[in-house]
């Protein structure tokens, strides 16, 4: 099942269902990539099978934003009031 993609629908902590993308890699570990952003705090995962059987949850990993805030932008109509001392 290398590099073979799936789509995995899960629901986060407040109840809202997300959807990611999931890579099996060659030692069998999947990667999950969101395509939608997760709330920051801990994560955890449960599967369930064809057959409806779920698992128990996974241990937590703590989110985190890694975004950075957008650039600032100054507004000012300052220009060319300069004082000179």
């Amino acid at each position: 099942m290398q590099n073979q993609v799936q789509l995995l629908l899960f629901t986060d902590k407040d109840g809202k269902q997300r959807l990611v993308k999931v890579t099996a890699g060659a030692d069998g570990k999947a990667t999950i990539t969101p395509t939608v952003d997760i709330s920051v705090g801990n994560v955890t995962a449960k599967a369930t099978d064809a057959a409806g059987n779920t698992s128990d949850a996974s241990d937590p990993k703590v989110a985190t934003d890694t975004t950075a805030p957008a650039k600032p932008v100054v507004n000012t109509d300052l220009l060319g009031k300069r004082k000179h001392y």
